[in-house]
């Protein structure tokens, strides 16, 4: 097998590929010399400055001095102004100030020279940090630091080395090259692609710092600055002291020093490598607590050390544990800071910002001023009507004329625009145009951007392309049937595999003693699923089946009317429930069972608003529903039509129901994982929806008949669930066994039988994947995707071909109903050559470019095979009557 830096590193090798990378790299070269230059030759420098060898330590003590004060700012800096001019700085003072230490035999001098580069370095060190974690984001990130801090180790191989030899020259010599930072300097200047997004108030430069200052104070940040700082001085004392430990008390030469910095970096580089690879698998908890334990083994080894060969070999665990920990703390506050303090919190404690950044603007995004683009020039936007706090925050977030300022939705709900970074780093999605939408500027490109060339170029322009290698996709196949089942993910694979080990070892126990423990289990699921559906963590479970929620839901809300034998007017005109005729049908075989139970006419009181044609609904026919039957009690319709991939309006159709008194629920099995809802406050006072379902086996990837998902608005928790079970009781009390329900005052109360573990483990380490990579980055990718595959059933298939799907982005979900008379046929030929749709009667065959795993190149190719097989009527060879899964 052939060694490359991906077999090494893993899939997110291609992290090499951004130019503004390489120059981090460049940059990370220089940040380890502050110390390790010194290090090798503090005994040697005694004579030259006529001081003690404990004294010239003192260069290194003054060289790390500054950083108490100026990290914090040079962060805060770092956001206002962004991270080119505050890294350059920092280079050419470092720089500037190491070549004058050529200049001195004084002390004093040198200590404060050495003050002046400790300043430098607090404008380079953090600051690469910071700007690796604008670039990419989750586990890409943790390979970025990972590969970045590969090259510290290839500098403090090379440099103490360097140093130890030099010093045999003259005893300047060592000084000499910290002039290698000036032309990096020059290089970020010139070079350097500012990619982070600056905010803040210039009338208040105090308020960074404040706002640092307190976010500090927060108890978990608080404890990971101080978990940061242990090995960090640890690190140094080893830099600082291995110079008089190997030539004072082992008899050793500065060379040997420099050998005793370089074999731990060695070391260092190497287990680096892997940081992206044990971020994915196994967190940052316990790999960060497993290298400390190593580094602390490698540091008692080279305290005992007889000789100069054992501390070298001392090295190794040092290098490897005090490595691997400083990277993983640098990406342990992920998410804590707001966007406008992540250059500042990087800074003060060293993380990388690997998750969720609300609000960045990435490199090719359109501030918001109207400033010409590589994609077009946008033209004047107006605002668009919405009160979400995702969408509130994005000046670009409204209606314009191009696609990369086109809002992408939360269900009817605006959300962040597509230039947004939500998921903080990486580059974004080129902007394909919208048909219909396009300026004179867009129209120019569009025949290149309809090539193979130019899908590839949009894939390599894709921050989650790296996601795909996560999924199991299947050789030779172009998978478009995400929609129905999502493909298989390491991350859930491996959750299920821990629970199969803990059944194994655990047995019984496991009930109590996994971890997570499997008690708590439908909680916990629920409590990663509630921000990919904008609600609070009580309410939303993992529990039964959709079918099975649909009717405990329905069930539980029919109860709480008038007209129902449980309601608080047995005696009154029974309730409507309203959906419409294009709904799925499980939705109406368990509203219908539900009337049955409670002795209702399901034919008199099941009202489906008609579709106008035959492919959506209108929510002003759902509204004018309302106005004709004032007996409606409860509205239940899908978030996404699955027939045509119609994103209805939740927001719309929550406050319409409200307004008359009626409860909204929804069925969001074809949106939960592509689109990012926000159930929690919709409706026009952001009271939210009252209920919601979902599957978790297709855009959450949990695997065939996966457990399913629920969420019950908190106001309805004292409900009393229409299918109680033992599952659903208080936690507290669930073994006392007792014969009375105990309502669980969450929405765990509707949960009816034990959590089967092994349908449900998977969720578990799939949702992270998505949580990792944002559901706003997936949904911004998603509209992608859909855009790029209705511009090209446009632009190559014939007439005979159209597209059921609303081109509107806030009214499309995450597949196409591309239509056609022979669809059945054409589906059939596709599978035949690799290409897996499904079909739905009478003409659609949907396609779903899945964003986690779905390139550019497939839907360029999918619609080149179907124009293939057209062509040579190769789909009339097929049998028009369909039958079996599709």
């Amino acid at each position: 097998m052939s060694l490359s830096l991906r077999s090494i590193v893993g899939a997110d090798a291609d992290v090499l590929a951004d130019r503004d990378f390489r120059l981090l790299l460049l940059a990370s070269l220089i940040s380890p010399m502050g110390a390790s230059v010194v290090s090798p030759v503090v005994e040697t420098l005694a004579g030259p400055y006529g001081v003690p060898p404990a004294e010239v330590a003192l260069l290194l003590s003054a060289f790390t001095a500054p950083g108490i004060v100026c990290i914090p700012l040079s962060g805060v800096l770092a956001d206002r102004y962004g991270r080119k001019p505050v890294l350059t700085a920092g280079l050419a003072l470092f720089g500037l100030a190491g070549v004058a230490l050529t200049l001195t035999t004084d002390f004093r001098a040198a200590l404060g020279l050495r003050l002046l580069q400790g300043v430098g370095y607090t404008g380079i060190g953090p600051i690469l940090i910071t700007a690796t974690g604008d670039l990419f984001s989750g586990a890409r990130e943790s390979a970025a630091q990972g590969v970045r801090f590969t090259a510290v180790g290839a500098s403090l191989t090379v440099f103490p080395l360097l140093s130890g030899l030099l010093v045999a020259l003259a005893w300047w010599a060592p000084f000499a090259l910290y002039a290698a930072a000036l032309p990096v300097a020059v290089a970020v200047w010139l070079v350097f692609d500012e990619s982070a997004d600056l905010g803040g108030d210039a009338d208040d430069d105090g308020a960074g710092v404040r706002d640092l200052l307190a976010l500090a104070t927060r108890g978990r940040v608080a404890a990971t600055l101080v978990g940061r700082a242990a090995p960090g001085f640890l690190w140094f004392a080893f830099l600082t002291y291995n110079s008089i430990v190997v030539v004072r008390l082992l008899g050793g030469s500065p060379g040997a020093a420099g050998a005793l910095v370089a074999v731990a970096s060695v070391t260092s580089a190497a287990a680096t490598t892997q940081t992206g690879r044990v971020t994915a698998r196994f967190g940052r908890t316990a790999p960060t607590f497993a290298a400390l334990v190593v580094a602390a083994v490698g540091l008692a080894g080279l305290a005992a050390a007889p000789s100069v060969p054992v501390a070298l070999l001392a090295g190794v665990p040092v290098g490897a544990g005090f490595s691997v920990a400083l990277t993983l703390y640098r990406s342990a506050i992920t998410g804590l800071a707001g966007d406008d303090l992540r250059g500042g919190s990087s800074a003060s404690a060293s993380p990388s910002a690997a998750s969720a950044r609300p609000g960045r603007r990435s490199r090719w995004a359109p501030s918001s001023r109207s400033s010409p683009s590589r994609w077009g020039t946008p033209a004047p936007c107006g605002p668009s009507r919405s009160r979400s706090p995702r969408a509130s925050s994005s000046p670009a977030a409204s209606s314009c004329s191009w696609a990369t300022t086109a809002p992408t939705t939360g269900a009817g709900r605006t959300s962040r625009p597509a230039t947004a970074d939500p998921a903080g780093g990486g580059k974004p999605l080129p902007p394909p145009s919208q048909p219909g939408r396009m300026t004179d500027t867009d129209a120019a490109g569009t025949e290149s951007a309809h090539t193979l060339e130019g899908a590839r170029e949009r894939d390599a322009a894709d921050p989650l392309a790296g996601y795909r290698d996560h999924f199991a996709v299947p050789d030779g196949e172009r998978y478009m049937d995400g929609n129905s089942l999502g493909l298989a993910p390491d991350a859930a694979l491996a959750t299920l595999e821990r629970v199969v080990d803990e059944w194994r070892e655990l047995a019984i126990r496991g009930w109590e003693a996994a971890d997570p423990d499997w008690f708590h289990y439908g909680e916990h699921l629920g409590d990663l699923l509630a921000p990919l559906v904008g609600a609070r963590e009580e309410e939303v479970v993992v529990a039964n089946s959709t079918t099975v929620n649909i009717h405990t839901l329905i069930g539980t809300f029919l109860d709480t009317l008038p007209g129902t034998p449980a309601g608080p007017d047995p005696a009154a005109d029974p309730p409507a429930v309203l959906v419409n005729d294009l709904d799925f049908p499980t939705d109406h075989y368990a509203i219908r069972a539900q009337f049955r139970q409670r002795g209702i006419d399901p034919d008199e009181q099941l009202v489906a608003v008609e579709s106008r044609d035959g492919r959506t609904i209108d929510e002003a026919d759902v509204e004018a529903a309302l106005r004709e039957r004032d007996d409606v009690g409860i509205v239940f319709m899908p978030s996404v039509l699955y027939r045509s991939g119609q994103l209805l309006d939740v927001d719309r159709i929550t406050a319409a129901a409200h307004e008359h008194g009626a409860l909204a629920g929804f069925d969001c099995a074809h949106s939960v994982g592509v689109v990012d809802h926000a159930l929690g406050d919709a409706g026009r006072d952001d009271e939210g929806a009252d209920f919601a379902v979902w599957c978790s086996y297709k855009y959450l990837n949990g695997g065939p008949g996966a457990t399913a998902g629920l969420y019950v608005h908190e106001r309805h928790h004292d409900a009393t669930p229409a299918l109680a079970g033992w599952w659903g009781n208080d936690k507290s009390t669930q073994f006392e066994m007792r014969h009375t329900y105990d309502h669980a005052g969450t929405a765990g109360a509707w949960q009816i039988g034990t959590v089967p573990m092994l349908s449900s483990a998977p969720i578990e380490g799939a949702t992270e994947l998505i949580r990792e990579a944002g559901v706003e980055r997936v949904r911004e990718k998603s509209l992608a995707l859909t855009d790029y595959l209705i511009e090209l059933v446009d632009d190559r298939l014939g007439d005979d071909f159209s597209v059921g799907t609303p081109r509107e982005h806030p009214r499309r979900g995450g597949h196409v109903a591309i239509e056609h008379p022979e669809g059945y046929r054409v589906s059939e030929a596709l599978r035949d050559r690799g290409v897996v749709v499904d079909f739905r009667p009478p003409n659609v065959v949907r396609v779903c470019p899945a964003p986690m795993y779905t390139r550019f190149e497939d839907v360029y190719r999918v619609v080149e095979t179907i124009d293939e097989i057209v062509a040579a009527d190769a789909h009339l060879e097929y049998d028009p009557r369909g039958g079996g899964v599709t």
